[in-house]
């Protein structure tokens, strides 16, 4: 499914969709594994020896399923990373962008820093942009088209 998604802006929402209903299998399946973890060191909730099992058994499929051989979790990442590479490199009309200087806090001085402008590239900046609420992620579930609530 990851392997049919490419830039291309009139398949845009068809591509995003793809991408947005496999990061909410993965995020799913990530806190599906968080709760059964919880469930299976709880001190305060006995369980039956072959529940305990069974549930191992689900976590450990989950598991393989985003981040065994297939790496589905990387993979999915990546992919979300070089559509919107794409779709920034279109908006911009080449791989660099200038950036004006500006004053940023230092959190291993606790100081105040200009940092001067200049050309960046657009990868970098993109990793920048993902610390910031995950833009990224939202861009992808405003390029879907869908109307499920999802996200």
């Amino acid at each position: 499914m990851l392997d049919s998604v490419e830039y291309d802006a009139s398949a845009l929402p068809k591509n995003a969709k793809k991408l947005r209903q496999v990061r909410t299998f993965v995020q799913s399946s990530v806190a599906i594994m968080g709760i059964i973890d919880n469930m299976v060191i709880s001190p305060n909730l006995p369980i039956n020896e072959n529940i305990k099992q069974a549930l191992m058994n689900s976590y450990n499929t989950l598991s393989s399923l985003i981040r065994g051989a297939d790496k589905l979790q990387v993979n999915l990442l990546k992919k979300e990373r070089q559509l919107y590479l794409s779709f920034l490199k279109d908006i911009y009309g080449k791989d660099y962008i200038n950036r004006a200087s500006r004053v940023l806090f230092n959190f291993k001085n606790f100081k105040l820093e200009k940092v001067s402008g200049g050309q960046e590239s657009l990868y970098k900046m993109m990793e920048s942009l993902d610390r910031d609420d995950n833009f990224m992620n939202r861009w992808i579930a405003s390029m879907a088209d869908s109307n499920d609530i999802i996200n």
